[in-house]
């Protein structure tokens, strides 16, 4: 009898990229343990309107992320993921709903921290949550082989931490994020 493979693991990578023209647009890549991409969905342009922008105020980045791009980007897919991986503090509200593990990679500490925590070495789950307007008392810290990462409370860090492992001996958990953000650039070629 032949042994039987594991059964597939797919990883999801959601994150948005912000320009002043373009306004907010979100990617979402699922990948398999060898780092091929299975899907990718992106959103064309979110604008806030003049109402959200001053209605929203400071929090406005976190309700386009969280509560439009994010679950818009989710419910297209067709493939399911074993867990959904952020570099960006403003999907935190989205990370809260997700019917799977969500976590929010902290190192190399990704842009969106380190752009709003100017001189900020180590961010603390506290700052980051602020970023993402999400309670901290929802959310712990994890490292694995020096990955840290930010994850739910309820989220078992023993299944994730295996699952990315699996990941990690092929692929680095951030360049998916660089595949993102160029995918992004390449479909405003064509607006």
């Amino acid at each position: 009898m032949a042994p039987q493979s594991p059964p597939a693991e797919y990883l999801g990578f959601i994150s948005v990229t912000e320009t002043s023209s373009q306004g907010f647009l979100g990617g979402f890549l699922i990948l398999d343990r060898n780092g091929h991409p299975i899907e990718f969905h992106c959103t064309v342009p979110v604008h806030a309107n003049r109402a959200q922008e001053i209605l929203y105020g400071e929090t406005l980045g976190s309700f386009l992320c969280g509560q439009q791009i994010a679950p818009s980007l989710y419910k297209h897919k067709k493939t399911a993921v074993t867990a959904l991986i952020t570099d960006s503090p403003l999907f935190l509200s989205f990370g809260a709903e997700a019917d799977v593990p969500f976590l929010l990679l902290l190192n190399p500490m990704p842009a969106g921290i380190r752009e709003a925590l100017p001189g900020v070495i180590t961010p603390t789950l506290s700052d980051v949550c602020a970023l993402g307007r999400v309670d901290p008392a929802e959310w712990k810290e994890a490292e694995e082989d020096g990955l840290r990462y930010m994850l739910r409370a309820g989220d078992s860090e023993t299944g994730i931490s295996e699952s990315l492992r699996l990941f990690r001996r092929l692929i680095d958990l951030t360049e998916p994020f660089d595949r993102i953000y160029l995918a992004i650039k390449e479909s405003l070629k064509g607006s």
